[in-house]
């Protein structure tokens, strides 16, 4: 594709990873598809994110590992129901797992909700059940293609809940091969990777200049406390700014902010 005759252009809003330079900042990419050009530009969102928009870690929440995957979801959970009703629904979340959605919809379904709860459907068109929570402005439970390609500009989507940090599965055989070339395959596949995926996510939140939201990750690996290598990675490469894991700071936010809306 590229050492043809015929120019190429690609663009998207997910290219870059974090780094100094733009070849840093290109590199994951560029060396994945095999690009030898010598031509890469960045712009700046035009959206006012330090102003809009808030991120909030649950720092609580269990790590999720296959022994204590209930006891994570049952953290994940109350997380959820207490995140659904401070923004009164509003919300997209997005699993990297169907059948850990499968499980949250079920106790979800359960609950006395004061919003109305939506779930993905079989079948690669959601436009149905994307206007059926528009209209709701209820919660909506998803995975796969809500990851990209989603646009609920407005309020109709005030708050975006990302259950996990979406890393490949290591089973895949494309990644185990990408792996296997690696130094360190954490480092130079599955996080750069898995950085691509979240900003496609995240970036279902705000879609207009005036939109106003909530990101919330009930990943705890990506707290404070938890250390790991890869947060720094994580906040640069998001356009949200403001971080907290203070529960309070959230509540402040929402009362100032969507109390206009």
């Amino acid at each position: 594709m590229f050492n043809g005759k015929t120019s190429v252009i690609l663009t998207s809003a997910t290219l870059c990873q974090t780094g100094d330079t733009l070849e840093e900042q290109y590199a994951y990419l560029t060396e994945s598809l095999g690009y030898r050009g010598d031509y890469m530009e960045r712009q700046a969102s035009p959206f006012d994110y330090d102003n809009h928009t808030l991120m909030y870690i649950a720092r609580n929440v269990p790590y999720y590992n296959h022994n204590n995957r209930e006891a994570y979801l049952e953290a994940a959970y109350k997380e959820m129901l207490r995140l659904c009703n401070l923004t009164d629904g509003r919300t997209l979340v997005l699993f990297s797992a169907k059948e850990d959605m499968k499980y949250i919809h079920q106790k979800l379904s359960a609950e006395k909700l004061n919003w109305a709860l939506h779930v993905q459907r079989e079948g690669s068109s959601q436009d149905g059940v994307i206007a059926e929570f528009r209209a709701s402005k209820g919660v909506l439970l998803s995975t796969g293609v809500f990851w990209e390609g989603v646009n609920i500009a407005g309020s109709d989507l005030s708050q975006l809940i990302v259950v996990r940090l979406p890393f490949p599965v290591p089973a895949d055989p494309v990644y185990e091969y990408k792996a296997s070339l690696a130094e360190n395959p954490l480092k130079d596949v599955f996080v750069p990777d898995m950085l691509l995926r979240l900003r496609q996510g995240t970036g279902r939140l705000i879609r207009s200049e005036t939109d106003l939201g909530v990101l919330s990750i009930l990943d705890s690996r990506l707290s404070a406390g938890a250390r790991k290598d890869y947060r720094d990675k994580v906040l640069g490469a998001l356009p949200f700014k403001r971080v907290t894991e203070d529960f309070r700071v959230l509540e402040k936010f929402v009362q100032e902010k969507f109390d206009k809306i």
